[in-house]
């Protein structure tokens, strides 16, 4: 749960702070909403890349791997002095998000029993819904009062300290760690129910992200909010947004093979951020007019 939850705090708390990103690093609106494309549109290629690519390898070196690259990108993040550095901050992250909790939840089952397995797993990807409701709210917020870095260093703690415990705690072997083929993986991709959950996300988790990428500008320069105003819509309409969110419908139907079935499923959550790109940035367009 608690991956989940940094993940998910480190991909939306560009979307809190945008216009403080914009008026600090002195760009437009519009190209501080490509941090938030760009993030999308790297989890989307990378994602599945990886999770073909990689099945020859032990798991828990792909988990030291790509918590090393995740802390990284969060530490860059953080400490970015222009767009520039910030843009490669997002590239980085982008790339290894979706692997990284793909690989995590593979040892789910190894560590809960069946009739848990499902619920857990819900839990973690309703994480992220959590880390959307309070990176978005809260995130504003401190970016307001102090600094829009302060924001990223929460980001930051986050990332180092559960990415920490994962390496430190999780098996170094288990049940679930032999190595699978491009092969194997990819006929996940004929199984209805893989097709299905990754519409899911596509279409149903796709919407709230559309509204997210521009809400916080729209609230700010168009309604006339202030920090606290702005904060509280975030916060109620993320909570009213948590069943949307919630991921456990599908799980039980994706267990059947879970390693590799996770992979698959957050493909799904990337071609859904890739998609969004392009709505987010007409949505964009029409509000910088």
């Amino acid at each position: 749960m608690l991956l989940g939850f940094s993940l998910g705090c480190s991909e939306f708390v560009v979307i809190a702070i945008e216009s403080d990103l914009a008026t600090e690093l002195g760009i437009s609106l519009a190209t501080a909403g490509q941090l938030i494309s760009v993030f999308a549109l790297v989890y989307a290629i990378a994602t599945p890349v990886l999770a073909l690519s990689t099945g020859r390898f032990r798991r828990y070196q792909l988990l030291v791997c790509y918590s090393i690259v995740f802390v990284l990108g969060n530490l860059v993040m953080a400490l970015a002095p222009d767009f520039q550095v910030l843009f490669i901050s997002r590239i980085v992250l982008g790339s290894v998000s979706g692997a990284l909790l793909a690989v995590g939840v593979t040892y789910i089952p190894e560590l809960l029993s069946p009739q848990q397995t499902s619920l857990a797993i819900s839990v973690v990807y309703g994480a992220f819904s959590v880390a959307m409701v309070f990176v978005t709210s809260i995130g504003k917020f401190v970016a307001d009062t102090l600094d829009w870095h302060v924001a990223m260093y929460g980001t930051l703690t986050f990332a180092v300290l559960i990415c920490g415990a994962l390496v430190a705690f999780m098996p170094r072997a288990g049940q679930t760690d032999e190595p699978a083929t491009f092969r194997e993986q990819a006929g996940l991709l004929r199984e209805p129910s893989i097709i299905t959950g990754m519409l899911i996300f596509l279409f149903g988790v796709g919407s709230v992200y559309v509204f997210y990428g521009y809400v916080t500008p729209y609230l700010e320069q168009v309604q006339g909010m202030g920090t606290v105003q702005a904060s509280t819509t975030l916060m109620a309409y993320g909570v009213f947004c948590l069943d949307l969110e919630h991921p456990g419908r599908m799980d039980r139907c994706a267990l059947w093979h879970e390693g590799a079935a996770c992979d698959v499923r957050a493909a799904g959550c990337g071609v859904t951020r890739a998609v969004c790109c392009g709505r987010h940035h007409a949505a964009r367009a029409g509000l910088c007019l």
